[in-house]
C-alpha cells in the first residue's frame, strides 16, 4: 500500500483504525487487518498521521511548519533516568516535570513535582531502590491530600504508568506532549 494513497484520501477530522482500515481497502483490496499496525506505525514516524487517543488517529495537516516541544529535564529527574536504565531496563516508564507546564501557563507554577510513572508491577520494586537516593522527597501512589501535605519541592511522585501513555520521539521514557 502507498502511503500517500492513504493520505490523499483520509478525512481532516478524527478517524479509528477500523476507518483507516476500510478506506486503504478502498484502494487496495488485498490489504489485510495484520498488515494495518505497521502501515500506521509508518505514518507516525513520517510524521503523516497522529494518534491522538485510544483507537483515534488524525492526518498530520502541515508537518514542515510544527514546532517540535522539546522537554528539558532536571539534574535529579537524569539522576533517576539513570538508575531506572541501569538497575530497571525493562521496566516501561515515563519521567516528567510539573514545571513544564509553565511554558504553557500564564501564571507559573512555584513548586515542581517529578512524576515517575511505571508500569503495575513495578512501583514498588522502584520506590524501594529510589527511597535511599531521595529520602524524604519520595511518595508511592499519593492522593492529591498526601502530596499537599508532604510534597516538597522537587518531590518524587511515583504512580502506576497508564496503558498508551505516549512515549517520546527520541527516547522511551520521555513523554510527548503534543
Amino acid at each position: 500500500m502507498k502511503d500517500y494513497l492513504l493520505r490523499e484520501t483520509l478525512p481532516d477530522y478524527t478517524v479509528s483504525r477500523q476507518d483507516i482500515l476500510k478506506l486503504v481497502q478502498k484502494s487496495d483490496p488485498l490489504f489485510r487487518e495484520g498488515q494495518l499496525k505497521g502501515l500506521l506505525s509508518y505514518m507516525i514516524e513520517n510524521s503523516k498521521l497522529e494518534h491522538i487517543g485510544r483507537n483515534q488517529y488524525r492526518k498530520v495537516i502541515d508537518s514542515a511548519n510544527t514546532i517540535k516541544y522539546e522537554n528539558q529535564y532536571s539534574d535529579i529527574s537524569l539522576q533517576i533516568i539513570s538508575i531506572m536504565d541501569e538497575e530497571f531496563p525493562l521496566i516501561e516508564y515515563r519521567i516528567w516535570e510539573f514545571s513544564w507546564l509553565n511554558e504553557f501557563l500564564n501564571h507559573q507554577i512555584g513548586r515542581n513535582y517529578i512524576f515517575l510513572e511505571v508500569e503495575k508491577d513495578g512501583c514498588e520494586f522502584v520506590f524501594e531502590r529510589i527511597v535511599p537516593e531521595f529520602a524524604g522527597k519520595v511518595l508511592l501512589k499519593p492522593d492529591l491530600n498526601q502530596i499537599l501535605r508532604y510534597g516538597i519541592d522537587n518531590s518524587i511522585i511515583i504512580d502506576r504508568l497508564i496503558s498508551e501513555s505516549p512515549k517520546g520521539r527520541n527516547k522511551q521514557h520521555q513523554l510527548a506532549i503534543e
